[in-house]
């Protein structure tokens, strides 16, 4: 049975090993964003297919890859800013794998992905809902590594960088033509 205050003491007092707070920081919308995009589709009761949909739409997870890419004047989508290129590749993301592929439903969960990651309280009540959703099976992987140590993190994050995160997400702006399928064009 989920018992989130159980998880909760279960993971404190733990210490995590951070390299590069920044990359902690800008790999923390995507996965937010999957898990948001999971909970809304799945109308708040996790499915079978949840850890799936949740790895898939994040890039860390699904090719443990980063979630934005340093300039490089050699790439064209390097030269965007990275939270510019992290909703770009959300977005491309949530029209090529899960169900339910709709942009209108995009802008909707990143708009609450802001809401959550502007709270500390928000942010780590939805990491341990998917640490619970990720421990069934050959997913409980995800659920070990990089879950468990979000939850350990944002626990101790700024809550003011949050803000601020929260913040620029709110401004980024993607037209449908920066999506690169032309699939609105007139």
């Amino acid at each position: 049975m989920y018992d989130p205050l159980n998880l909760w003491t279960k993971l404190t007092g733990v210490v995590v090993l951070i390299e590069n707070v920044k990359d902690v920081y800008l790999n923390l919308p995507p996965l937010v964003f999957a898990i948001l995009y999971d909970k809304v589709t799945t109308l708040g009761i996790p499915t079978s297919e949840s850890p799936w949909t949740i790895s898939r739409l994040t890039p860390t997870l699904s090719s443990l890859s980063p979630a934005y890419l340093a300039q490089t004047p050699d790439i064209p989508f390097s030269t965007l800013p990275p939270l510019k290129q992290l909703k770009i590749a959300l977005f491309r993301r949530v029209l090529t794998y899960p169900l339910y592929r709709s942009l209108a439903l995009a802008e909707k969960v990143w708009g609450h992905s802001v809401q959550v990651v502007r709270g500390k309280r928000s942010l780590v009540r939805v990491l341990l809902e998917a640490r619970e959703i990720c421990m069934e099976g050959e997913w409980s992987v995800y659920g070990r590594i990089m879950i468990e140590d979000y939850v350990i993190w944002a626990q101790g994050c700024r809550e003011r960088v949050l803000e601020v995160l929260a913040g620029e997400m709110e401004k980024v702006v993607v037209d449908e033509g920066e999506l690169g399928f032309d699939l609105f064009v007139n």
